[in-house]
């Protein structure tokens, strides 16, 4: 038995150690100059910019863990529509949500919802909490406290 424990503690001291993700550059650029590709000015431009697109997709997949875009299509709406406040979506919140998620550094997409969910729960606690603080009376505390 004092093997087992020894064995147990030995292994919740180990951690794993995963490589850190590489910090992408704040600019998009084809790996040949645009005219060396023999293409009319416009069709340079259109190829620089489907070069970030798909590049900016790259990276999205890599944040939430995963390999396939229709999740993260459905995951990326989902974490903005629950940043949402009546028809308007706050997008300061939902890129705020979303690089939360990034530094949970999610493997897969299970982990990524995961993530997901901690940070929605954390800002409706938060914004709960500063609402209580704001309270100026028993009746102001106890409508917010029935929400």
């Amino acid at each position: 038995m004092e093997d087992i424990l020894a064995a147990n503690s030995k292994a919740t001291r180990t951690r794993v150690r995963t490589p850190a993700l590489a910090k992408p550059s704040s600019e998009v650029r084809l790996n040949r100059p645009a005219s060396s590709l023999g293409l009319p000015e416009e069709e340079n431009e259109e190829a620089n910019l489907l070069a970030q697109i798909r590049t900016g997709t790259q990276l999205l997949m890599r944040a939430i863990g995963t390999t396939d875009a229709d999740f993260m299509k459905a995951f990326l709406v989902d974490l903005y529509v629950s940043t949402q406040r009546g028809s308007t979506p706050d997008w300061k919140a939902a890129h705020y949500s979303l690089s939360l998620v990034n530094g949970v550094n999610p493997k897969d997409p299970i982990e990524a919802m995961i993530g997901a969910q901690m940070v929605v729960v954390h800002k409706e606690v938060m914004r709960f909490g500063r609402l209580l603080g704001c309270a100026s009376n028993e009746q102001m505390r106890e409508s917010y406290e029935r929400r």
